[in-house]
C-alpha cells in the first residue's frame, strides 16, 4: 500500500527577448516587426500524490491527483504602446482506479483546464477559458489473451463572450495476444463512435482573441498487427 508524492517547479526569465511590435493602420492592416524586449518570464509547477490500497482477494484501489499551474508574463508593443500579457493556467485532475487481479479494471478521471489572460497597456482585455472533462475507462481480459477496453470522455468548453461547446468522445478496442510470450498482437479499434470530435482553438495574443471550431477526423476504424521482441540477449 505505497504512498507516492512527486512534485516539481521551474522558473525562467529572459532579457532582450525577441517579441512582436504590431502596428495597426487606419485601414486595419497590421504590420509586425521583431523587437528585443525585457521582462519575459514564467513559473511552472506540478504536484502528484498517489496512494494504492490493496484489498482482499487481489482487489486494488488506486487514488491519485495531479495539479499543474503555469504563470507567464509576455510583453510586446502595439502601436508603439507597451502591452503586457499576464496569463495563468490551472489543470487539476483526479483519478480513481479499481483493479481485480489482471482481469478487469475500471477508472474514473475528472479534470479541468482553466486559462486566464489579462492585457495591460494598449487595451485592458481579459480572456477566460474553461475546459471541463470527465472520462470513464474500462478494460477486461476474457478469455485468456483476449483484451477488451473502452473509454468515454465528456467535454464542455466555455469562454467569455461565447456559448458553451459540448462533445463526447467514445472509443473502443479489442486485441488478441499470440505467439510465445504473447509477443504478437492483433488489435481492432473503433474511434469516435458518436462522431462528435471537434477541433477547438481558443487563444489570446496581444489585443486579439481567437476562438474557432473546425472539422477534424471523426469516426474511423483501425486494424493493427504488432510484434514485441520481449527477450533480449542470451
Amino acid at each position: 500500500n505505497p504512498f507516492i508524492l512527486d512534485a516539481s517547479i521551474s522558473a525562467g526569465k529572459w532579457d532582450k527577448y525577441i517579441s512582436d511590435s504590431s502596428w495597426y493602420g487606419n485601414t486595419g492592416v497590421r504590420t509586425l516587426y521583431p523587437v528585443n524586449i525585457n521582462g519575459n518570464r514564467y513559473l511552472t509547477g506540478t504536484i502528484h500524490p498517489k496512494k494504492s490500497i490493496e484489498l482482499k482477494r487481489k482487489n486494488t484501489i488506486e487514488l491519485d491527483a495531479t495539479y499543474l499551474f503555469r504563470l507567464s508574463r509576455n510583453p510586446q508593443y502595439i502601436n508603439a504602446v507597451l502591452n503586457i500579457d499576464n496569463s495563468i493556467l490551472h489543470n487539476p485532475e483526479f483519478n480513481f482506479l479499481y483493479r481485480h487481479k489482471d482481469i478487469a479494471a475500471l477508472k474514473l478521471v475528472k479534470g479541468w483546464f482553466v486559462y486566464n489572460s489579462k492585457q495591460k497597456g494598449f487595451n485592458d482585455n481579459q480572456l477566460k477559458s474553461i475546459t471541463n472533462y470527465i472520462r470513464w475507462i474500462a478494460a477486461i481480459q476474457l478469455p485468456k489473451n483476449l483484451y477488451w477496453n473502452t473509454n468515454i470522455t465528456y467535454n464542455k468548453n466555455t469562454s467569455n463572450n461565447t456559448s458553451a461547446i459540448y462533445y463526447t468522445i467514445w472509443n473502443a478496442a479489442v486485441s488478441y495476444r499470440f505467439l510465445k510470450g504473447n509477443s504478437g498482437e492483433i488489435k481492432f479499434e473503433a474511434l469516435d463512435l458518436l462522431r462528435q470530435n471537434k477541433g477547438i482553438i481558443n487563444t489570446s495574443t496581444a489585443n486579439t482573441q481567437v476562438f474557432t471550431t473546425s472539422n477534424v477526423l471523426q469516426n474511423y476504424f483501425m486494424l493493427t498487427l504488432s510484434f514485441y521482441p520481449r527477450k533480449f540477449g542470451k
